[in-house]
């Protein structure tokens, strides 16, 4: 930065001169025309600039070492772009390090190893990173690489993703490009490759692409435990394929039919959620899920179940419609009926199809019964327990007995039997106690039986 400043200055003073010498010795024409190029000069000397200076590797080594850098200037400052010139070597970021720079070029079978922290751009400098010929990427477990604007490869790059990969641009790679993803891998743009590409996920690995996804010829392989999730399309042309056990989604497929009609191909669910997680709450439940992209999404009907096999609707919670922004719901079940509750979420278009999520289970320690009342009292041959709550009938360890005058415990009935009607027609008039016991409480209520 003095440099430049200094570089500034010199051609200010350099113009001035020329300027006083002109007109000193020219006509007043050529004079005016010499004064109106210096004030050009000036004002475009002086005015602010960005000032981008340039980081150059000299040898293999880690990235952390001023040694392997030209004039011992590491690359470290998003306002410097980086230069990895042909046939260098390794280049390494080590673990525990963290690297912020501006446009990274890697010139020609060069290898780049990110165990630590590295990003090439930031929140306000979309910058790029560019390969050229037989280079590669390796991303360790742990490490973290980021690229805030594109990733632009010309030839037979070699990309092996075991850590965190983030493009938040587009990924452009021309030909003979190689991609493996053990771990997480996620392309904000758009994708595309040449002729000759291969794209494989592991098990444990997670490619995704928002935009769509176009190439001329890649080969697929998405193996059992991996995922391959295309917010937007296939665009497929020449000898593209797909193959695997894992999972794929997408929007719609159009090319080669040896490609788009792969059975490891799956539409894509139109909502992809992200998370979606339960907690107890001041006696309730509350839900919370998180949605990556929505596609006409209506609404979610919140669903609930005691034995988790029979749910039923408990709430409605609208949806977004069509976005591609992240979007948090949360949801209160104020009047938990059991110490075991299941839940799940159905998402439902506005075409009314619809789509389950996966199964949350809450264990509560504090539902309670609070009281319950005992219909008809009087009563000749049939009685019904009413709770305060819609239901008790699946407590955890939950019965009703019926007590005498004596105190002797007369009959006694199942959480299951108490919610239909109960038949008191053998037992002789007089006073009697129900008792409701459950894990938490004991609530006893009067019954008189008569002819």
């Amino acid at each position: 930065k003095k440099v430049m400043k200094g570089v500034r200055s010199f051609i200010v003073i350099v113009f001035k001169a020329l300027y006083l010498y002109t007109c000193r010795k020219n006509s007043n024409t050529r004079r005016y025309l010499a004064g109106f190029s210096y004030c050009i000069c000036l004002m475009a000397c002086l005015a602010p600039q960005k000032a981008m200076s340039q980081a150059a590797v000299n040898n293999s080594g880690n990235w952390d070492d001023s040694g392997i850098w030209n004039s011992n200037n590491i690359g470290d400052v998003v306002t410097e772009t980086v230069n990895i010139p042909n046939g260098v070597g390794t280049i390494t970021v080590p673990s525990g390090t963290t690297f912020t720079i501006g446009e990274l070029t890697m010139r020609n079978t060069n290898t780049l190893t990110v165990s630590g922290t590295l990003d090439v751009g930031d929140g306000s400098n979309l910058e790029n990173m560019i390969c050229y010929n037989s280079d590669q990427i390796l991303v360790i477990t742990g490490g973290s690489l980021t690229i805030w604007g594109d990733l632009d490869v010309k030839n037979n790059l070699t990309l092996t993703i075991n850590g965190d990969f983030l493009v938040k641009g587009d990924v452009i790679l021309d030909n003979s490009a190689s991609l493996v993803v053990n771990g997480t891998s996620q392309i904000d743009g758009n994708f595309s490759s040449g002729t000759g590409a291969s794209l494989t996920v592991n098990s444990g690995g997670d490619f995704g692409v928002t935009g769509n996804f176009t190439s001329s010829g890649i080969a697929v392989t998405v193996n059992d435990g991996g995922s391959l999730d295309v917010g937007g399309n296939f665009n497929v042309t020449g000898a593209s394929t797909i193959n695997g056990d894992g999972n794929v989604s997408f929007q719609e497929c159009t090319g080669t039919f040896e490609f788009c009609d792969s059975e490891i191909l799956s539409p894509g669910l139109p909502v992809k959620l992200l998370n979606f997680k339960s907690k107890n709450n001041s006696g309730g439940v509350v839900l919370q899920w998180v949605t990556a992209s929505e596609i006409n999404n209506d609404y979610f009907s919140v669903e609930r179940s005691e034995d988790g096999e029979i749910f039923y609707e408990i709430g409605k919670v609208t949806g977004n419609g069509t976005t591609n922004v992240a979007q948090e719901y949360v949801f209160k079940d104020e009047e938990p009926i059991s110490n075991l509750e299941y839940y799940r979420l159905k998402q439902v278009d506005y075409d009314e199809a619809y789509e389950y999520s996966p199964i949350l289970i809450e264990i509560l320690q504090n539902v309670l019964v609070s009281s319950f009342e005992i219909y008809p009292n009087p009563a000749r041959s049939m009685i019904n327990i009413n709770s305060a709550r819609s239901s008790f009938g699946h407590f955890i360890n939950t019965y009703l007995q019926m007590i005498n005058n004596n105190g002797q415990q007369v009959a006694k009935w199942s959480a299951e039997d108490i919610v239909s009607d109960l038949d008191i027609s053998g037992y002789q008039k007089g006073i009697y106690y129900l008792r409701l016991v459950n894990a938490k409480e004991v609530i006893t209520q009067k019954l008189l039986i008569i002819d």
